[in-house]
């Protein structure tokens, strides 16, 4: 019965990595380049404000620069606290372990 237990305690700890991995990878590979992207955008606009002698313009292109700048700092520390490099490593009690250490 204990051996049986800890086979669908693995299996359920392997399935909750393998999901915290396939959304990490979703939020870097599609928000995060969507993201980068916006801000490369964004700063091709505020170089033409800067051009056409447009203040509202940049100051707006400045903010939402800033915006998406926080947000992709966001976007990295939810990657992290999905799925930290200890795990990755050392493995899950190892991990884990070093957690409740902290």
């Amino acid at each position: 019965m204990e051996r049986k237990q800890s086979t669908q305690i693995n299996i359920m700890v392997a399935t909750q990595e393998e999901e915290r991995k396939r959304i990490s990878r979703d939020l870097h590979d599609d928000i995060g380049t969507k993201l980068s992207a916006l801000k490369l955008s964004l700063s091709s606009l505020q170089e033409k404000a800067i051009e056409t002698n447009n203040d509202e313009i940049k100051s707006m292109a400045e903010n939402s620069g800033q915006f998406i700048t926080e947000a992709m700092q966001d976007i990295r520390k939810l990657l992290l606290n999905l799925s930290p490099a200890a795990v990755e490593e050392f493995g899950y009690i190892t991990a884990v372990e070093g957690l409740i250490n902290k």
